[in-house]
Parts: C-alpha cells; sequence; structure tokens
C-alpha cells in the first residue's frame, strides 16, 4: 500500500477525490452563511467524518441560528454558528462516537482543543477566521 501511494497515478485519484468533498464542504458552508476558511474546515471534516447533515439536524441548526442575536457579519457569530453546527453535527453521531466528534469539530469551530490527546491550535496549520475566498474553490 506504501509503494501505490506514493506513485504519481494515485495521488492524482486521492486529488480529484478531496477536491470533490471540498466542493461539497464549500457549498455547505454557505448554505449555513458562513465565511470564514475555519467554517469550510469544518464542513470539509463533517464530509469526510460523518458524510453529510441531515435534513432534521439541518432544521434543529437553522432553529438555534434565528436564536441567535449578534450582527451576521462579526466574528463571534461565525464562531458560535460554527460551535452550534459543531454541538448539533455531534450528537446525531451514533452514541459511541458523540464525544469524539464532538471534540473534533469544536476544536475546528474554536480554533483550538484536544483531540485524541492531542491539543491543537488551528492558526499554526493556517486555519484562521479570515474570509475564504471563492475563486479558491475552482482553483
Amino acid at each position: 500500500m506504501k509503494a501505490i501511494a506514493r506513485t504519481p497515478e494515485f495521488q492524482a485519484i486521492q486529488v480529484e477525490a478531496a477536491g470533490a468533498v471540498h466542493q461539497r464542504a464549500v457549498a455547505m458552508a454557505a448554505e449555513y452563511g458562513l465565511e470564514t476558511e475555519r467554517a469550510v474546515a469544518l464542513m470539509f471534516d463533517i464530509c469526510t467524518q460523518n458524510g453529510s447533515i441531515s435534513a432534521l439536524v439541518r432544521a434543529q441548526i437553522l432553529q438555534d441560528f434565528a436564536a441567535l442575536r449578534f450582527p451576521p457579519g462579526s466574528a463571534d457569530a461565525e464562531v458560535v454558528r460554527m460551535r452550534i453546527i459543531a454541538e448539533r453535527r455531534a450528537a446525531a453521531a451514533r452514541p459511541e462516537f458523540v464525544e469524539d466528534v464532538r471534540a473534533r469539530k469544536l476544536t475546528i469551530a474554536n480554533g483550538r482543543g484536544t483531540v485524541h490527546g492531542i491539543e491543537y491550535d488551528l492558526e499554526e496549520y493556517g486555519l484562521r477566521l479570515h474570509p475564504y475566498a471563492v475563486d479558491r474553490a475552482t482553483a
């Protein structure tokens, strides 16, 4: 497996597959009114770890969003919205995985946290609350 993974052909297949997931993540971020690099990373993680967000969970998320009292463009609102998504998606996971999903998603939403005993600061990986450039989605 290691040998095949090092071939340009196999790597091209992986890049193509990741590109399709990336496109879904960008679309999901837009669907929830999220605009930052970290938001796209959260949605990419949801796509890869969980597949998607069900209609029921989407309705719960949107109901929670409706109760928010932040100005829509504020960075605080973006983080709070990501936390809502993280919590709702985690709660919908299989019971034995809820806490693992929650830790992983909240680490992305908050920009820092501990997953599987390892502390992460996502700024070190370039995942910030900077606006996501939509034209990158097609690059």
